[in-house]
């Protein structure tokens, strides 16, 4: 693909994709060890603001939550993604950096590295983006978000959609 054709490429991302429940519990940085119905009130919030779009509210709730519990790879992961749907690329990718670097479950960092990849193609660093799609289908070979954003990336379409894997988050937990 030219420089050309590369910068006439639009790019669109939603937080769609294929929702697949994960089996299991998550454990160590990417979870609080208590049950769901005893997780912390702006954990519950913010979760039930992002599953209604509020983004802002989510943000806040999750800021709120991170300022005490600052190695909680699955709130940062919530931040990070509101982050991206308010339009806040930077942020939102400094987050992910964190969860990539330091989660424990390989589910959350493959989701933090699709959303860097999304970022990244965004920006047309088309290069980065694959490497970071690649990274995401590594730690999880079946996440199809990434598989179809690596694809999209490869492609030569003028108009691209792409999924940062909200879905995914969302289908990880309860309620």
């Amino acid at each position: 693909m030219s420089h050309g054709s590369r910068s006439r490429k639009k790019w669109a991302i939603t937080g769609g994709g294929a929702k697949r429940a994960m089996r299991g519990g998550l454990s160590g940085k990417s979870a609080v060890s208590v049950p769901p119905a005893e997780w912390p009130v702006p954990f519950v919030k913010g979760q039930g603001y992002f599953k209604l779009h509020m983004f802002r509210e989510c943000a806040c709730q999750f800021e709120q939550l991170l300022a005490r519990y600052a190695e909680w790879s699955l709130a940062r992961l919530y931040l990070a993604m509101s982050r991206m749907h308010l339009g806040e690329f930077v942020e939102a990718h400094r987050h992910f950096q964190l969860v990539a670097g330091t989660a424990d479950e390989p589910k959350l960092r493959a989701i933090a590295y699709n959303a860097m990849g999304c970022v990244q193609a965004v920006q047309a660093n088309l290069a980065q983006a694959q490497h970071f799609f690649r990274k995401a289908m590594e730690l999880d070979p079946g996440f199809a978000d990434a598989k179809h954003n690596l694809d999209a990336c490869l492609c030569d379409a003028g108009s691209v959609q792409l999924s940062f894997g909200s879905a995914e988050l969302t289908a990880l937990m309860p309620g």
